[in-house]
C-alpha cells in the first residue's frame, strides 16, 4: 500500500502539479487511512481492500466535521480513481460505496465595528508610540497596513501573504489578488485612509519584494500574520478570540447589512460559488434579530388595562 500511495502522490506533484496545501492534505489523509487498515483489518496490500474498509473507516471519522469527513473521503476516491485509470487495480472499491453528508452549516465569527474599531485603534497607537523609521516602527506600520488592508477588502490571509508590490498600482487604489486555485481578481481600495497607509508603509520597504515581509526579507507567513492579529485582538481587550478569518466573515457581514449586492461580494471575496457567499445571509438575519430583541421600542411600552 506504500507504494501505491507513494505513485499517487508522484503523479499529483509531477504530472497534474497540484499546490503544495493539496499534496500535504493527500499525503496526511492517505497515511491516517493506511494506518487505519492496516491495524483494524491487517490488510497491507491494497488489491485486498474492500468497500467494508472503507465504510469502516469513515465510520471511524464520524467525530469530525463533515467538511473533514468529505475531504477525507474525496482523498480516497482520488487515490482509488487513479490505481483503477492506471490498471493497477481492477476494482475500484470506492464506487460502491454510496456515502451521504449533512453539510455543517456553522455560522461564521463576525466582529462589530466597534470591536473591528477598537483593533485598528490599538494598531494606530503601536504605530505613533515607536521611534520613527525604527525596527519597532517599521514592524508596526506594516502590521497597520495588514490590518487595514484586510477589514477594508476581506481577502484572505494567504492572500494578503502573496502579495507583491508590483501587485499594487502606484496610486494604491487596486490589488492584484491571487486566489485559490490561482485566480486571480483585481480588488479596489477606496478608502482615502487605507491607501495612505499602504503608502507609508511602501515608502519603508522600498527594496522589498512582497508588499509584506518579515525580518528576514521574505513574504510574512501565513502563520505570523495569524499570530499578530490574535494579539492585536488581546491588546483590544476583546472579549473573542480574534482569527484572520473573522475579518473576512465581518467584511462581507457588513457589506451585506449596507446592502450590497450579494454578486458583488461574491466576487470581492473570490467565491466560485454563490452558495458560498449566501452564508452571510443567515448572519446578517440572526444579527438583525438580536438587534430587534435588544432595541425593540415595545419593550419600553407598558400597557395598562382597565
Amino acid at each position: 500500500m506504500e507504494t501505491s500511495i507513494k505513485l499517487f502522490i508522484d503523479h499529483c506533484t509531477y504530472e497534474r502539479r497540484l499546490n503544495a496545501k493539496t499534496i500535504k492534505a493527500y499525503t496526511i489523509d492517505l497515511t491516517q487511512w493506511k494506518s487505519f487498515v492496516i491495524g483494524e483489518s491487517e490488510v497491507y496490500e491494497v488489491e485486498l481492500v474492500t468497500k467494508e474498509h472503507i465504510k469502516k473507516y469513515v465510520e471511524s471519522l464520524s467525530s469530525r466535521s463533515t467538511s473533514t469527513i468529505r475531504r477525507k473521503v474525496a482523498s480516497l476516491k482520488a487515490y482509488f480513481n487513479y490505481l483503477e485509470f492506471e490498471e493497477i487495480l481492477i476494482v475500484n472499491p470506492v464506487r460502491k460505496v454510496k456515502l451521504r453528508f449533512k453539510q455543517d452549516r456553522k455560522l461564521p465569527n463576525v466582529l462589530t465595528t466597534g470591536e473591528l474599531a477598537s483593533i485598528l485603534t490599538v494598531a494606530h497607537t503601536a504605530v505613533n508610540k515607536a521611534a520613527y523609521e525604527s525596527g519597532a516602527y517599521k514592524v508596526a506600520l506594516r502590521n497597520l497596513a495588514i490590518l487595514e488592508l484586510m477589514i477594508s477588502t476581506g481577502i484572505r490571509v494567504s492572500e494578503v501573504s502573496a502579495i507583491r508590490r508590483l501587485d499594487v498600482n502606484p496610486s494604491y487604489s487596486t490589488v492584484k489578488i491571487r486566489g485559490k486555485g490561482s485566480k486571480e481578481r483585481l480588488i479596489p481600495i477606496t478608502n482615502v485612509h487605507v491607501q495612505h497607509i499602504l503608502r507609508r508603509h511602501a515608502r519603508n520597504e522600498k527594496q522589498s519584494m512582497y508588499l509584506f515581509e518579515n525580518r528576514m526579507g521574505k513574504a510574512m507567513s501565513t502563520q505570523s500574520i495569524r499570530f499578530m492579529i490574535q494579539r492585536y485582538g488581546r491588546l483590544a481587550r476583546l472579549a473573542r478570540k480574534v482569527n484572520p478569518h473573522d475579518l473576512r466573515h465581518s467584511f462581507a457581514t457588513i457589506m451585506l447589512e449596507q446592502q450590497v449586492d450579494t454578486r458583488y461580494i461574491q466576487q470581492l471575496l473570490g467565491h466560485s460559488s454563490i452558495l458560498t457567499t449566501q452564508i452571510y445571509t443567515s448572519v446578517s438575519e440572526r444579527m438583525k434579530s438580536r438587534a430587534l430583541e435588544l432595541g425593540n421600542p415595545r419593550n419600553l411600552i407598558e400597557v395598562s388595562a382597565g
